[in-house]
């Protein structure tokens, strides 16, 4: 899964290293959701962050704008942002789609206390091999004294030449980059890892 390199700088989450013990919660960004009338529920790690999914539309949390909308894969339950003139997501419903797996910015545990009877997003793991993900120079736009580029990528517009794995994340690398985390579910309660 996708973390960004923006939550050691915004102080959301700490540096992670291998060994470490994380709780954490995640959400995919995906731009094909759609009704799936199979009902076959999976997960299925595509290459690196990249993920096909099928699950069950838990809940609905919405505002004047936008969703928070948690699905249910059977083997994991994450959240997807949509915008409600995008797709009107109904509880119960199934839903298909691929998308980038990433960490919880902030939106689902931050929030917490303001979601009606909210399922636990959270999962217990022990970090057991993190990489940084080099972002290529085709994606940065470097325009007198200011830059820009994105703060993570699909695995298809990097290649294995960008990744480089590392011990620990350090917050003071001078790469633009993002880091791919390879997690162990265990069976420990562990503290969230969100600050």
């Amino acid at each position: 899964m996708t973390f960004e390199r923006w939550y050691l700088g915004d102080g959301t989450y700490p540096p992670l290293h291998n060994g470490q013990k994380v709780n954490l919660s995640f959400y995919v960004s995906t731009n094909d959701l759609k009704i799936d009338n199979t009902q076959l529920c999976y997960f299925k790690q595509l290459y690196n962050s990249d993920y096909s999914f099928c699950g069950q539309i838990i809940r609905n949390y919405q505002d004047e704008d936008s969703q928070l909308v948690i699905i249910d894969t059977s083997t994991v339950k994450f959240y997807i942002e949509l915008p409600i003139q995008e797709f009107k997501a109904v509880v119960g419903q199934f839903v298909s789609g691929t998308g980038q797996l990433l960490v919880d910015y902030y939106m689902w545990v931050e929030n917490l206390e303001n979601y009606q009877n909210p399922p636990n997003l959270f999962y217990n793991f022990i970090v057991d091999k993190i990489r940084e993900v080099i972002v290529p120079e085709k994606y940065i736009i470097r325009a007198d004294r200011s830059i820009s580029y994105p703060s993570s990528l699909s695995a298809k517009d990097y290649s294995e030449n960008d990744i480089v794995e590392v011990e620990s994340m350090d917050n003071n690398s001078e790469n633009i980059s993002f880091y791919l985390l390879d997690l162990k579910e265990i069976a420990e309660d562990v503290p969230r890892t969100f600050y």
